[in-house]
């Protein structure tokens, strides 16, 4: 973890990004750093603002938990919309969440996962039809 004087512009750009996403899932800064193991909510501030660097292992855990690729959090590449949704799906299984006992929790969450590999893999077998694919000979 790097503390910057003054922050550079990918830090700053990616903590915002991270904090749009944390946002938009109706977190608080303290959800967030419960998620990536961190002591105080201000650890989250600090690398929202660029102050501290995010950790590779920290990157991975957002990237994962909110479901957007590396790309988009280090880089700002846009996603087909998949940020958006996301952070809505994210958002309302956090509300699920605060709902359930540990079982039915570690059910949703096994769940949610099982969703997510299938909606991959549904991306996967899709294939792109070019304009000559289409042709009937």
């Amino acid at each position: 973890m790097k503390v910057n004087a003054k922050p550079n512009e990918i830090s700053y750009q990616l903590g915002r990004r991270v904090a749009a996403l944390r946002q938009g899932a109706g977190m608080c800064q303290e959800d967030l750093a419960a998620i990536l193991g961190l002591g105080q909510p201000s650890s989250i501030s600090n690398r929202e603002q660029g102050i501290t660097d995010f950790t590779p292992r920290e990157l991975a855990q957002v990237s994962q938990h909110f479901g957007v690729t590396l790309d988009y959090l280090v880089l700002g590449k846009e996603e087909a919309d998949t940020s958006s949704s996301a952070a809505r799906i994210a958002q309302q299984i956090f509300h699920l969440a605060q709902q359930c006992t540990l079982d039915r929790l570690v059910m949703l969450l096994h769940l949610a996962q099982t969703a997510a590999d299938a909606s991959r893999m549904e991306k996967k077998d899709t294939p792109e039809q070019s304009p000559k694919a289409q042709e009937i000979p």
